[in-house]
């Protein structure tokens, strides 16, 4: 991505966040963050990408596969079983007392033999479906009425192809306030205008710019769709936030700032955010923290793990409960597995696939073999966005269109 465009994005995305108004700040409700205008009945769904830099390693989704040599240093006090079956044990790291049921028990594994086992091959292949970004082809089937239909939390942004797929594109959040304050709530800022204003504003802002962005179409276009995602936003109906039960739910102090941080649990706490919103697929791109060469019995992977990233996933997963009508999917992937001896690179992503449509288990081409090696018949990138989108219950004519055949309907609740 051209650097001048990347920079005038995110310049767009923070000022038409923070033009959004404080309307609703003296009516904060309780009960949730955002509670919509207009009632809404019919379950919509979400998915959060948790992309671990540097590599996820297979004791999280395949730890049976070790469990015989001790390999990874798994041992029958270390592995967790969702469904009671030893054909099915994960790192014990993720039955945590914080972790709800409705996504420990309901977890499965999908492998991507991507035959990849460099950093920048791997993380492109997470991604890459017909030289598109999966993560946005999702978001543009999935549908409903958000403004912002994908977003990425955070300063670091995922691999892959991101140019925009049927008019949906990968919007930028590094600031939780300015999020609250386009969407329409909040605590009161004097220095923001009112929300008519701003639409008015922003859309002679768009006007203005439409020779020059026009003039060059490739180079702008993340303006284009930034101009379009501010737009949008400011004209859905005000929606109420109660920002003192955010802030106590994540550990915000009253007065602290919203600013998303390079860490797992303000990543976690703005991913909320934006699912409350409407946005369909999230990204919460890990710092690279993975990359555990030499970590045999992964002494350093379980302690990064649950001081970290689990529990500021389990938090995640905890309020997802707490969205009315909403079936929210968290995906967990990183580059690759790590491999044998030395906790090296593997050749595939063993990923993690946690939520309520999930028929949890494993089956033929689920895990790694004993060496982390990845059966021929295992799915590929195309294969598991097939899944993805099953259980984000796309309509099946248009999940098979964009991804193909899911290759593995016995593990979706129908």
């Amino acid at each position: 991505m051209n650097p001048k465009s990347r920079l005038s994005r995110r310049f767009l995305l923070k000022g038409a966040a923070g033009v959004g108004g404080a309307a609703a700040a003296s009516s904060l409700a309780g009960g949730g963050l955002v509670r919509p205008a207009l009632a809404q009945t019919a379950e919509r769904s979400a998915l959060l990408v948790v992309f671990t830099s540097g590599g996820y390693n297979a004791i999280h989704s395949s730890a049976q596969s070790f469990l015989g040599a001790g390999s990874f240093g798994v041992n029958n006090g270390n592995v967790f079983s969702p469904i009671n079956n030893n054909a099915y044990l994960v790192d014990a790291g993720w039955n945590r007392p914080d972790m709800p049921n409705e996504y420990k028990l309901k977890m499965t594994t999908i492998l991507n033999k991507t035959d990849n086992s460099d950093h920048g091959g791997g993380q492109a292949a997470a991604f890459n479906v017909n030289n598109m970004h999966a993560g946005l082809m999702l978001a543009s089937l999935i549908g409903g009425n958000g403004s912002i239909k994908a977003a990425s939390v955070g300063n670091r942004l995922p691999p892959g192809n991101r140019t925009a797929v049927n008019g949906v594109s990968m919007q930028q959040i590094s600031d939780m306030q300015a999020t609250i304050n386009a969407l329409g709530g909040g605590e009161p800022d004097p220095t923001v205008p009112k929300r008519e204003l701003a639409l008015k504003g922003v859309e002679a802002s768009n006007a203005m710019s439409a020779n020059f962005v026009g003039a060059s179409p490739k180079s702008l276009v993340t303006v284009r769709e930034g101009f379009g995602a501010a737009i949008d936003t400011l004209k859905k109906p005000v929606q109420v936030f109660d920002v003192p039960a955010f802030r106590a739910a994540w550990g915000i102090a009253p007065n602290g700032s919203l600013a998303v941080g390079d860490n797992m649990r303000s990543k976690m706490a703005a991913a909320e955010l934006m699912i409350r919103a409407g946005t369909n697929v999230v990204f919460a791109t890990d710092s690279f923290r993975n990359d555990f060469h030499g970590d045999r019995q992964c002494v350093n992977t379980r302690n990064l793990w649950n001081s970290d990233i689990l529990p500021a996933i389990a938090l995640f997963c905890t309020r997802a409960l707490t969205i009315p009508d909403t079936n929210v999917v968290v995906l967990v992937i990183g580059d690759f597995a790590r491999s044998l001896p030395g906790c090296d690179h593997a050749s595939g992503q063993s990923c993690t696939v946690m939520g309520k449509y999930v028929n949890p288990g494993i089956g033929p081409n689920q895990q790694v073999g004993a060496n982390v090696q990845f059966p021929a018949g295992a799915p590929r990138t195309a294969g598991l966005w097939a899944y993805l989108a099953a259980v984000t219950k796309v309509p099946a004519m248009a999940a098979a269109a964009a991804f193909g055949a899911n290759p593995h309907p016995e593990r979706v609740v129908a």
